[in-house]
């Protein structure tokens, strides 16, 4: 995967309407963030990139697995060579069909989708309740979450101008190769939103703990209602680091949000 530079704050569009209401608050006050399984995503289209399996050999699967170490076969109590005996009692047809299976497997991942931008339009309509919700800021630098002993850093999502979806050969491909072809790209009409991605295996529909020093700013929509407003405020003051606080509001005179900061402690 190319290392971008990362930009310092990271944003999260987040809605307090009644089913999302509870995920915001534990940001706030537990400290949390839910990463989402992929089929929970609104693009249907996203992380549901399937491997090109049509021209795979017996001869390949064979060569693919004589690279696996033995104590893995170990560990799933069988051996090398009872490997290659099941897969010689299968069908060409059978094992791309077990290909395509086995690689469903990313949808396990959990993912945390955040943005460059605080002020767009379009993402305040589509994940902040048409601009009753809020936004919130994040430094990149203190986003670190962990899997195995090992961070998970944000990375950028991929939008190729092509229409067509990325091809990839499971047997071919590294894992850095996998998650930029299955989870890092994206259509290209979704550009706008310059998205970053935290990606966590095997943690999909959960929480994981944030850094507190982390959330460094809360942008309030320019519909919040008055209630929802002395809420995040509320939830605001019972942290220790207390995030800057913004009101946005229409720009008179353009298509666009403008944002004043507001003194509240």
């Amino acid at each position: 995967m190319d290392i971008t530079p990362k930009p310092q704050i990271l944003y999260k569009y987040r809605s307090l309407s009644e089913d999302n209401f509870r995920f915001t608050r534990d940001i706030f006050i537990k400290n949390e963030l839910y990463f989402p399984y992929p089929n929970q995503f609104n693009d249907p289209f996203d992380c549901n990139i399937f491997p090109c399996v049509k021209d795979i050999t017996k001869e390949q699967i064979f060569k693919k697995i004589e690279n696996i170490k033995p104590e893995k076969f170990v560990a799933m109590g069988t051996n090398l060579d009872k490997v290659k005996q099941t897969i010689n009692n299968k069908s060409e047809s059978e094992l791309k069909t077990y290909l395509l299976d086995k690689y469903k497997i990313h949808q396990h991942v959990g993912v945390l989708s955040l943005s460059e931008k605080n002020l767009d339009i379009l993402m305040w309509g589509h994940y902040a309740d048409s601009h009753k919700g809020i936004c919130i800021g994040f430094a990149c630098n203190k986003l670190l979450f962990y899997f195995d002993g090992k961070p998970s850093v944000p990375f950028e999502v991929n939008y190729p101008p092509s229409n067509k979806y990325p091809e990839w050969n499971p047997l071919a491909c590294t894992g850095e190769e996998l998650i930029e072809k299955i989870l890092l790209t994206k259509a290209v009409g979704w550009e706008y939103e310059q998205e970053w991605r935290i990606i966590l295996p095997e943690k999909g529909g959960t929480s994981q703990e944030l850094d507190p020093d982390a959330l460094i700013s809360v942008y309030l929509g320019c519909k919040i209602t008055e209630q929802n407003k002395k809420t995040v405020i509320s939830w605001c003051l019972q942290r220790k680091q207390k995030p800057k606080i913004y009101e946005t509001r229409v720009d008179e005179s353009s298509y666009s949000l403008k944002d004043n900061e507001i003194i509240y402690f």
